[in-house]
């Protein structure tokens, strides 16, 4: 969980199958909500993001996950995550 300009984000991995196919593809992916209570209240997931995770799974990219928010130097606020290839 990050609170960015006054917003609190909890970022999270999930899937909605089991976590590799037969090939070894995942569809682990990375997604978010946002807490207008922070870390004391429920959390809303925007429609937009209901069935199109932020790090949704790519031809080379398998797995995303394992996100960590975090301010850059400019104030941008960025997440950092993980993935394995395929091969």
């Amino acid at each position: 969980m990050v609170q960015y300009q006054g917003t609190y984000y909890l970022f999270f991995a999930a899937n909605d199958s089991v976590y590799t196919d037969d090939q070894g593809n995942s569809r682990y992916a990375e997604g978010y909500v946002i807490c207008p209570n922070g870390p004391r209240g429920g959390c809303l997931q925007p429609q937009s993001s209901v069935n199109a995770p932020i790090l949704p799974n790519t031809a080379d990219q398998h797995g995303r996950a394992g996100g960590n928010a975090f301010i850059d130097a400019d104030g941008n606020l960025v997440l950092s995550y993980a993935y394995y290839w395929n091969g």
